[in-house]
């Protein structure tokens, strides 16, 4: 599955110092198919919108800080096409929610090689179901 966007590591926190940040997603996941026994479910246009709070990010000197838990917020939305055989069955529908942090996310900042990552799991309720997805994000750092 793939991913495309923008995160943002927003502050002003100097390279080799301690420094405050915040973190900011703007992404769109490739769509997918579930197979079932039965038909298919296809996920598509998946976006995920968040941010953390102003200055969550306590970086250290050598670029490394976590998101706390809770102080990230992110909207996902995504349309789901379900076609069914037994019985013949089409299902239409756009599905919003919202997730946050229940435990800190990890962000590394490579300064001089001008990457970041960041990683750790959202939460969420969907349908009155638990999510809870692992995730992890390698990006450029763009000035």
């Amino acid at each position: 599955m793939g991913l495309d966007g923008t995160v943002s590591v927003i502050g002003v926190p100097a390279p080799g110092e301690d420094g405050q940040a915040a973190l900011r997603l703007d992404l769109q996941v490739d769509e997918f198919v579930l197979p079932l026994p039965v038909g298919a479910l296809t996920v598509e246009d998946i976006t995920v919108v968040g941010t953390s709070a102003i200055n969550a990010i306590e970086l250290d000197a050598s670029g490394y800080g976590e998101v706390p838990p809770g102080d990230l917020v992110a909207a996902v939305r995504f349309d789901v096409d379900a076609e069914l055989f037994v019985p013949p069955f089409s299902l239409q529908q756009t599905e919003a929610f919202l997730v946050t942090n229940a435990e800190p996310i990890a962000v590394d900042v490579d300064w001089a090689g001008g990457e970041a990552a960041a990683y750790g799991a959202l939460t969420g309720v969907v349908n009155d179901g638990l999510l809870d997805h692992d995730f992890e994000l390698a990006f450029d750092l763009v000035s």
